[in-house]
Protein backbone atom coordinates (compact mmCIF):
# COMPACT_ATOMS: atom_id res chain seq x y z
CA UNK A 1 0.00 0.00 0.00
CA UNK A 2 2.72 2.33 0.80
CA UNK A 3 4.06 2.02 -3.06
CA UNK A 4 0.86 2.49 -4.38
CA UNK A 5 0.36 5.80 -2.70
CA UNK A 6 4.21 6.77 -3.42
CA UNK A 7 3.21 6.49 -6.65
CA UNK A 8 -0.04 8.20 -6.64
CA UNK A 9 1.39 11.06 -5.00
CA UNK A 10 3.86 11.28 -7.76
CA UNK A 11 1.76 10.79 -10.40
CA UNK A 12 0.20 13.66 -8.91
CA UNK A 13 2.85 15.92 -8.67
CA UNK A 14 3.87 14.97 -12.25
CA UNK A 15 0.39 15.65 -13.58
CA UNK A 16 0.06 18.97 -11.80
CA UNK A 17 3.23 20.38 -13.19
CA UNK A 18 3.13 19.34 -16.30
CA UNK A 19 -0.32 21.30 -16.43
CA UNK A 20 0.67 24.37 -14.67
CA UNK A 21 3.41 24.71 -17.14
CA UNK A 22 1.80 23.78 -20.41
CA UNK A 23 -1.69 25.20 -20.11
CA UNK A 24 -2.24 29.15 -19.61
CA UNK A 25 -5.59 30.35 -18.19
CA UNK A 26 -6.37 32.27 -21.35
CA UNK A 27 -8.38 35.44 -20.58
CA UNK A 28 -10.56 37.42 -23.05
CA UNK A 29 -8.61 39.46 -25.69
CA UNK A 30 -8.97 42.82 -24.46
CA UNK A 31 -11.06 45.74 -26.54
CA UNK A 32 -10.99 49.43 -26.00
CA UNK A 33 -14.09 51.80 -26.66
CA UNK A 34 -14.53 52.99 -29.56
CA UNK A 35 -14.93 57.07 -29.53
CA UNK A 36 -18.52 57.68 -31.27
CA UNK A 37 -20.12 54.76 -29.90
CA UNK A 38 -21.96 54.53 -26.33
CA UNK A 39 -24.26 51.94 -25.04
CA UNK A 40 -26.83 52.66 -22.23
CA UNK A 41 -26.02 53.21 -18.58
CA UNK A 42 -24.85 50.02 -17.24
CA UNK A 43 -24.02 47.83 -20.00
CA UNK A 44 -20.71 47.43 -21.41
CA UNK A 45 -19.85 47.86 -25.35
CA UNK A 46 -16.10 47.48 -26.63
CA UNK A 47 -14.81 47.44 -29.75
CA UNK A 48 -11.96 45.23 -31.05
CA UNK A 49 -11.56 47.22 -34.40
CA UNK A 50 -12.59 49.38 -36.62
CA UNK A 51 -12.27 48.98 -40.22
CA UNK A 52 -13.32 51.26 -42.86
CA UNK A 53 -13.12 52.24 -46.72
CA UNK A 54 -12.69 55.47 -48.65
CA UNK A 55 -13.54 56.09 -51.81
CA UNK A 56 -13.08 59.23 -53.76
CA UNK A 57 -13.32 59.96 -57.60
CA UNK A 58 -12.71 63.33 -57.03
CA UNK A 59 -15.88 64.96 -56.47
CA UNK A 60 -18.15 62.28 -54.59
CA UNK A 61 -16.64 60.09 -51.59
CA UNK A 62 -17.92 57.11 -49.72
CA UNK A 63 -17.29 55.97 -46.63
CA UNK A 64 -18.16 52.37 -45.66
CA UNK A 65 -17.48 51.71 -41.60
CA UNK A 66 -17.72 48.36 -39.68
CA UNK A 67 -16.64 47.66 -36.36
CA UNK A 68 -15.98 44.31 -34.11
CA UNK A 69 -18.04 44.88 -31.25
CA UNK A 70 -18.94 42.65 -28.15
CA UNK A 71 -21.75 44.44 -26.42
CA UNK A 72 -24.11 43.67 -23.32
CA UNK A 73 -26.82 46.01 -24.76
CA UNK A 74 -29.71 45.70 -26.91
CA UNK A 75 -29.45 48.85 -28.23
CA UNK A 76 -25.93 51.12 -29.28
CA UNK A 77 -25.57 54.50 -30.70
CA UNK A 78 -23.21 55.87 -33.24
CA UNK A 79 -22.19 59.04 -33.74
CA UNK A 80 -20.73 60.16 -36.96
CA UNK A 81 -19.84 62.95 -38.29
CA UNK A 82 -19.66 63.85 -41.66
CA UNK A 83 -18.49 66.36 -44.00
CA UNK A 84 -21.88 67.39 -45.60
CA UNK A 85 -25.56 65.38 -45.63
CA UNK A 86 -24.89 61.97 -46.97
CA UNK A 87 -26.99 59.51 -48.60
CA UNK A 88 -26.93 56.63 -45.81
CA UNK A 89 -27.32 52.95 -47.05
CA UNK A 90 -25.77 49.44 -45.99
CA UNK A 91 -22.96 47.33 -47.97
CA UNK A 92 -22.52 43.83 -48.47
CA UNK A 93 -21.92 42.32 -45.01
CA UNK A 94 -18.75 40.62 -46.33
CA UNK A 95 -17.10 44.33 -48.01
CA UNK A 96 -14.58 44.33 -45.42
CA UNK A 97 -13.81 40.46 -45.49
CA UNK A 98 -13.40 40.41 -49.00
CA UNK A 99 -11.17 43.82 -49.20
CA UNK A 100 -8.84 41.97 -45.96
CA UNK A 101 -8.21 38.74 -47.59
CA UNK A 102 -7.00 40.03 -50.99
CA UNK A 103 -4.91 42.90 -49.60
CA UNK A 104 -3.91 39.82 -47.05
CA UNK A 105 -0.05 40.10 -46.43
CA UNK A 106 2.18 37.28 -48.04
CA UNK A 107 3.31 35.01 -45.63
CA UNK A 108 6.81 33.84 -45.23
CA UNK A 109 7.71 31.21 -43.10
CA UNK A 110 11.70 30.44 -41.24
CA UNK A 111 12.71 28.00 -38.86
CA UNK A 112 14.10 28.87 -35.59
CA UNK A 113 16.08 26.96 -33.24
CA UNK A 114 15.10 27.87 -30.02
CA UNK A 115 14.64 26.48 -26.43
CA UNK A 116 10.84 25.63 -24.92
CA UNK A 117 8.97 28.74 -24.11
CA UNK A 118 7.04 29.49 -20.98
CA UNK A 119 3.61 29.22 -21.10
CA UNK A 120 1.50 32.90 -20.80
CA UNK A 121 -0.60 32.81 -17.62
CA UNK A 122 -3.09 35.51 -18.32
CA UNK A 123 -4.45 37.39 -21.23
CA UNK A 124 -3.83 40.31 -23.49
CA UNK A 125 -3.65 40.91 -26.09
CA UNK A 126 -12.81 46.76 -25.38
CA UNK A 127 -40.57 60.67 -34.02
CA UNK A 128 -41.04 61.43 -37.73
CA UNK A 129 -37.96 63.80 -38.69
CA UNK A 130 -38.43 67.19 -37.73
CA UNK A 131 -40.40 66.19 -34.47
CA UNK A 132 -39.89 67.31 -31.03
CA UNK A 133 -36.87 69.09 -31.85
CA UNK A 134 -35.39 71.27 -29.11
CA UNK A 135 -34.18 74.98 -30.74
CA UNK A 136 -30.63 74.83 -32.24
CA UNK A 137 -31.21 71.78 -34.02
CA UNK A 138 -32.17 71.16 -37.17
CA UNK A 139 -33.26 67.24 -38.48
CA UNK A 140 -32.16 66.63 -42.22
CA UNK A 141 -33.16 63.41 -42.37
CA UNK A 142 -34.53 60.01 -41.03
CA UNK A 143 -34.47 56.50 -42.14
CA UNK A 144 -34.32 52.76 -41.01
CA UNK A 145 -31.55 50.98 -42.90
CA UNK A 146 -31.96 47.15 -41.86
CA UNK A 147 -30.96 46.88 -38.20
CA UNK A 148 -30.21 50.67 -38.17
CA UNK A 149 -31.97 53.75 -37.65
CA UNK A 150 -29.87 56.40 -38.79
CA UNK A 151 -30.50 60.14 -38.78
CA UNK A 152 -28.64 63.38 -40.31
CA UNK A 153 -28.97 66.37 -38.14
CA UNK A 154 -26.80 69.68 -37.98
CA UNK A 155 -27.07 71.88 -34.61
CA UNK A 156 -25.80 75.15 -33.67
CA UNK A 157 -23.98 73.53 -30.48
CA UNK A 158 -23.07 70.47 -28.62
CA UNK A 159 -26.02 71.78 -25.77
CA UNK A 160 -29.40 71.67 -27.75
CA UNK A 161 -27.68 68.40 -29.72
CA UNK A 162 -27.27 66.76 -25.94
CA UNK A 163 -30.77 67.46 -25.65
CA UNK A 164 -32.10 66.22 -28.66
CA UNK A 165 -29.96 62.97 -28.14
CA UNK A 166 -31.67 62.61 -24.54
CA UNK A 167 -35.00 63.12 -25.86
CA UNK A 168 -34.59 60.48 -28.79
CA UNK A 169 -33.23 57.63 -26.65
CA UNK A 170 -29.53 58.17 -28.04
CA UNK A 171 -27.16 56.91 -24.81
CA UNK A 172 -24.37 58.86 -25.14
CA UNK A 173 -21.68 59.79 -22.94
CA UNK A 174 -21.03 63.45 -22.40
CA UNK A 175 -17.34 63.81 -23.80
CA UNK A 176 -18.83 61.45 -26.72
CA UNK A 177 -21.29 64.61 -27.29
CA UNK A 178 -18.43 67.22 -26.47
CA UNK A 179 -15.95 65.76 -28.90
CA UNK A 180 -18.44 66.85 -31.88
CA UNK A 181 -17.56 70.88 -31.03
CA UNK A 182 -14.91 71.35 -33.77
CA UNK A 183 -17.28 69.53 -36.51
CA UNK A 184 -20.41 71.77 -35.19
CA UNK A 185 -18.28 75.16 -35.14
CA UNK A 186 -17.12 73.91 -38.86
CA UNK A 187 -20.58 73.11 -40.30
CA UNK A 188 -20.68 69.32 -40.81
CA UNK A 189 -23.47 67.21 -40.32
CA UNK A 190 -23.61 64.54 -37.38
CA UNK A 191 -25.23 61.22 -38.39
CA UNK A 192 -27.26 59.53 -35.04
CA UNK A 193 -26.92 55.98 -36.22
CA UNK A 194 -29.18 53.55 -33.27
CA UNK A 195 -28.10 50.03 -33.38
CA UNK A 196 -31.02 47.78 -32.14
CA UNK A 197 -30.84 44.26 -31.80
CA UNK A 198 -34.14 42.00 -32.15
CA UNK A 199 -35.90 40.32 -29.01
CA UNK A 200 -35.17 37.09 -30.92
CA UNK A 201 -31.23 38.07 -31.49
CA UNK A 202 -30.01 39.14 -28.08
CA UNK A 203 -26.55 38.83 -29.44
CA UNK A 204 -27.07 40.57 -32.95
CA UNK A 205 -24.28 43.63 -32.64
CA UNK A 206 -21.61 40.90 -31.13
CA UNK A 207 -19.25 39.99 -33.94
CA UNK A 208 -18.77 42.06 -37.12
CA UNK A 209 -21.58 44.68 -37.83
CA UNK A 210 -22.58 44.72 -41.42
CA UNK A 211 -20.97 47.74 -43.12
CA UNK A 212 -22.62 51.70 -43.00
CA UNK A 213 -22.30 53.46 -45.86
CA UNK A 214 -22.27 56.95 -46.75
CA UNK A 215 -22.27 59.20 -49.82
CA UNK A 216 -21.69 62.82 -49.72
CA UNK A 217 -19.83 65.45 -52.03
CA UNK A 218 -16.51 66.39 -51.06
CA UNK A 219 -13.15 67.48 -53.19
CA UNK A 220 -11.07 66.04 -50.45
CA UNK A 221 -10.16 62.88 -49.03
CA UNK A 222 -11.36 62.57 -45.35
CA UNK A 223 -12.20 59.95 -42.67
CA UNK A 224 -13.52 61.47 -39.45
CA UNK A 225 -11.54 60.54 -36.67
CA UNK A 226 -11.14 63.23 -33.72
CA UNK A 227 -14.15 61.82 -31.87
CA UNK A 228 -11.21 58.38 -31.18
CA UNK A 229 -9.66 61.06 -28.81
CA UNK A 230 -12.35 59.98 -26.33
CA UNK A 231 -12.17 56.35 -26.59
CA UNK A 232 -11.10 54.25 -23.40
CA UNK A 233 -7.96 53.08 -24.91
CA UNK A 234 -5.98 52.18 -27.80
CA UNK A 235 -8.12 50.95 -30.83
CA UNK A 236 -6.74 49.04 -33.93
CA UNK A 237 -7.94 50.63 -37.36
CA UNK A 238 -7.80 49.49 -40.85
CA UNK A 239 -8.78 51.91 -43.35
CA UNK A 240 -8.72 50.91 -47.12
CA UNK A 241 -8.86 54.18 -49.89
CA UNK A 242 -10.28 52.99 -53.42
CA UNK A 243 -8.70 55.60 -55.69
CA UNK A 244 -7.52 56.19 -59.37
CA UNK A 245 -4.33 56.51 -57.88
CA UNK A 246 -1.94 55.49 -54.89
CA UNK A 247 -2.71 57.92 -52.12
CA UNK A 248 -0.49 59.04 -48.81
CA UNK A 249 -2.30 59.51 -45.82
CA UNK A 250 -1.93 62.81 -43.14
CA UNK A 251 -3.15 61.82 -39.37
CA UNK A 252 -1.39 64.21 -37.47
CA UNK A 253 1.75 62.27 -35.33
CA UNK A 254 0.06 59.50 -35.63
CA UNK A 255 2.07 57.48 -38.92
CA UNK A 256 -0.56 54.42 -40.36
CA UNK A 257 1.76 51.74 -42.25
CA UNK A 258 0.92 50.77 -45.75
CA UNK A 259 -0.24 47.20 -46.07
CA UNK A 260 -0.86 46.81 -49.32
CA UNK A 261 -1.28 49.24 -52.40
CA UNK A 262 -2.34 47.94 -56.28
CA UNK A 263 -5.34 47.16 -57.96
CA UNK A 264 -7.11 44.05 -56.97
CA UNK A 265 -7.22 41.22 -58.86
CA UNK A 266 -10.51 39.70 -60.55
CA UNK A 267 -10.78 36.76 -58.71
CA UNK A 268 -10.77 38.80 -55.71
CA UNK A 269 -13.61 41.26 -56.41
CA UNK A 270 -17.43 38.89 -56.31
CA UNK A 271 -19.39 40.20 -59.56
CA UNK A 272 -21.95 42.35 -58.56
CA UNK A 273 -20.76 42.74 -54.95
CA UNK A 274 -20.46 46.45 -53.66
CA UNK A 275 -16.77 46.05 -54.06
CA UNK A 276 -17.14 45.38 -57.68
CA UNK A 277 -19.44 48.36 -57.94
CA UNK A 278 -16.66 50.64 -55.60
CA UNK A 279 -13.76 49.77 -57.56
CA UNK A 280 -15.30 49.93 -61.56
CA UNK A 281 -13.43 53.45 -61.49
CA UNK A 282 -10.99 53.75 -58.74
CA UNK A 283 -9.46 50.17 -59.13
CA UNK A 284 -6.14 51.81 -57.08
CA UNK A 285 -6.58 49.86 -53.33
CA UNK A 286 -3.92 51.69 -50.86
CA UNK A 287 -4.63 49.65 -47.26
CA UNK A 288 -3.39 51.40 -44.17
CA UNK A 289 -3.35 49.55 -40.62
CA UNK A 290 -2.73 51.48 -37.05
CA UNK A 291 -2.72 51.38 -33.37
CA UNK A 292 -4.94 54.85 -32.35
CA UNK A 293 -3.69 56.29 -29.04
CA UNK A 294 -6.50 58.29 -27.95
CA UNK A 295 -4.03 61.15 -26.50
CA UNK A 296 -1.95 61.26 -29.98
CA UNK A 297 -5.30 62.21 -32.04
CA UNK A 298 -5.77 65.64 -32.74
CA UNK A 299 -6.81 65.46 -36.33
CA UNK A 300 -8.86 63.25 -38.83
CA UNK A 301 -7.21 61.19 -41.44
CA UNK A 302 -6.84 63.21 -44.92
CA UNK A 303 -5.42 61.66 -47.76
CA UNK A 304 -4.00 62.84 -51.07
CA UNK A 305 -2.36 61.05 -54.32
CA UNK A 306 1.05 59.36 -53.72
CA UNK A 307 3.79 60.67 -56.28
CA UNK A 308 4.18 57.13 -57.56
CA UNK A 309 1.59 54.44 -58.29
CA UNK A 310 4.09 51.87 -56.97
CA UNK A 311 2.31 48.28 -55.93
CA UNK A 312 3.19 46.96 -52.44
CA UNK A 313 2.00 43.65 -50.70
CA UNK A 314 3.64 43.36 -46.81
CA UNK A 315 5.36 40.67 -45.96
CA UNK A 316 4.61 38.42 -42.37
CA UNK A 317 7.69 36.19 -41.69
CA UNK A 318 5.99 33.32 -39.74
CA UNK A 319 8.31 31.87 -37.57
CA UNK A 320 8.26 28.12 -36.90
CA UNK A 321 9.78 25.73 -34.13
CA UNK A 322 12.16 22.60 -34.75
CA UNK A 323 10.61 19.70 -32.82
CA UNK A 324 10.61 19.93 -29.00
CA UNK A 325 13.18 16.79 -28.47
CA UNK A 326 15.96 19.12 -30.41
CA UNK A 327 14.88 22.48 -28.56
CA UNK A 328 15.09 20.64 -24.94
CA UNK A 329 18.86 21.14 -25.72
CA UNK A 330 18.69 24.91 -26.05
CA UNK A 331 19.23 27.25 -23.42
CA UNK A 332 15.94 29.24 -22.06
CA UNK A 333 13.95 29.67 -19.15
CA UNK A 334 11.21 26.98 -20.63
CA UNK A 335 13.77 24.12 -21.15
CA UNK A 336 14.94 24.66 -17.13
CA UNK A 337 11.50 24.20 -16.27
CA UNK A 338 11.23 20.81 -18.28
CA UNK A 339 14.43 19.66 -16.77
CA UNK A 340 13.92 20.59 -13.25
CA UNK A 341 10.53 20.77 -12.78
CA UNK A 342 8.50 18.78 -15.15
CA UNK A 343 10.73 16.22 -15.63
CA UNK A 344 12.22 14.85 -12.13
CA UNK A 345 8.09 13.93 -11.20
CA UNK A 346 7.73 12.42 -14.32
CA UNK A 347 10.83 10.21 -13.51
CA UNK A 348 9.74 9.51 -10.30
CA UNK A 349 6.69 8.75 -11.17
CA UNK A 350 7.87 6.02 -14.18
CA UNK A 351 10.33 4.87 -11.10
CA UNK A 352 7.67 3.67 -8.74
CA UNK A 353 5.80 2.17 -11.55
CA UNK A 354 8.50 0.19 -12.91
CA UNK A 355 9.22 -0.45 -8.98
CA UNK A 356 5.53 -1.84 -8.30
CA UNK A 357 5.44 -3.46 -11.55
CA UNK A 358 8.72 -5.97 -10.47
CA UNK A 359 7.07 -6.12 -7.17
CA UNK A 360 3.65 -7.74 -8.29
CA UNK A 361 5.48 -9.70 -11.03
CA UNK A 362 7.96 -10.79 -7.65
CA UNK A 363 4.87 -11.89 -5.82
CA UNK A 364 3.34 -13.76 -8.46
CA UNK A 365 6.14 -16.00 -9.46
CA UNK A 366 6.63 -16.99 -5.14
CA UNK A 367 2.96 -18.09 -5.17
Amino acid sequence: MTISRTGRRAAAVALLATLVLSVGMVAPASACACGGVGAPTGESVSVNEESAVVRHDGETEDILLSFDMFTSAQDVALILPLPAQAELDVADVDTLGQLERATAPDIVERRVLRGLQLPVIGGAAGDGAGAGQPPGVHVLEERELGPFTATQLTSTSTAPLTRWLDEHGYDVHDEVVAATRPYLREGWVIAAIKLTAGPDSPHALDGELQPIRATFPSREIVYPMRMQATAASVSTLRVYTLTEHRTDVDFGEIEPGVAFAGPLRAGDVPAGSTLAELTRETPFVTRFDTYVRPEEVTTDMTFTRSATDATYRRQEVVETDYPWYLRIFVPSWGTFAFWFVVLPPVLLMAGVLWLFLRLVRGQRRAR
